[in-house]
């Protein structure tokens, strides 16, 4: 099981998050624009087409309810942080993401972590993740290390459980923005699980902070999983999260009542 673990300091706190999940074929679904779904109905022996517009975020396969109930699960909930101040608020980051790759990992290992964060790039409000450069300081580490490394560097934020990844993000306490991230990986994770742990935990560093237990298709599922995407469920929770409505440090109801204005 993965989890959480919240630390605060004077103007930080530490959120602690770790990874696995379970495989579905869903696709990677592109952005939706403004559309219009075509409902048919009967009227007098001929079909009677209606057109009904919907906003950017609606999918036919969800109720409004269900969204909420999704993003409240993964979003403002986490295993180790249930009683900690500022647990159950939206975190996320505002500014831009600058991010590097470290330890011994493979080929296939960055290509599966920068084509993931090309997607991220084209979600609307989304601040955008970039390799750093020109001596710049990064504030998102991803690094690779032997499971003995991963627990004595990392491990505490998951009570020591043995885990492929772990995920740590800090935000500050009065304006909850996530402000800097770390993951560290197992590089000796299995290949079966390696491409949902790597998209697990950047998923978690970036505000979807908890895993999910009703959702056996979700890249943060909290069983086993092969999963090497995320599901159309997982990337709407995305879109709304860095939606402009969903503001940094909204509690359960504002999220409820924003969700419900825009979804529809």
């Amino acid at each position: 099981m993965k989890g959480i673990l919240a630390l605060v300091s004077a103007i930080f706190i530490l959120v602690n998050i770790s990874s696995c999940a379970e495989n579905k074929a869903a696709q990677i679904p592109e952005p939706f624009s403004k559309s219009s779904f075509i409902r048919e109905t009967e009227a007098e022996n001929e079909n009677e087409y209606l057109s009904i517009e919907h906003s950017v975020f609606y999918n036919p396969d969800y109720t409004a309810d269900e969204v909420f109930a999704y993003f409240k699960e993964v979003v403002l909930s986490s295993e180790y942080t249930e009683n900690v101040e500022n647990s159950g608020l939206v975190q996320k980051w505002i500014l831009p993401i600058y991010y590097t790759i470290e330890g011994d990992h493979s080929d296939e290992d960055k290509r599966i972590i920068t084509d993931f964060i090309n997607e991220l790039n084209q979600i609307d409000g989304f601040p955008g993740m970039y390799p750093v450069e020109n001596g710049k300081r990064p504030n998102f580490v991803m690094n690779f290390m032997s499971s003995g490394e991963l627990m004595q560097k990392m491990g505490s934020a998951v009570n020591f459980e043995r885990s492929d990844g772990i995920s740590q993000f800090w935000f500050l306490l009065r304006v909850n923005v996530i402000c800097r991230a770390q993951i560290g990986y197992d590089k000796s994770m299995s290949n079966a699980v390696r491409p949902a742990v790597l998209l697990e935990e950047i998923v978690n560093a970036i505000g979807v902070s908890n895993d999910t237990e009703t959702r056996k298709d979700s890249v943060v599922y909290s069983e086993y999983t092969e999963t090497d995407h995320l599901s159309e469920m997982d990337w709407l929770i995305l879109r709304i999260l860095y939606s402009d409505q969903i503001k940094c440090g909204m509690n359960e109801d504002e999220c409820y009542a924003a969700i419900k204005s825009i979804y529809y």
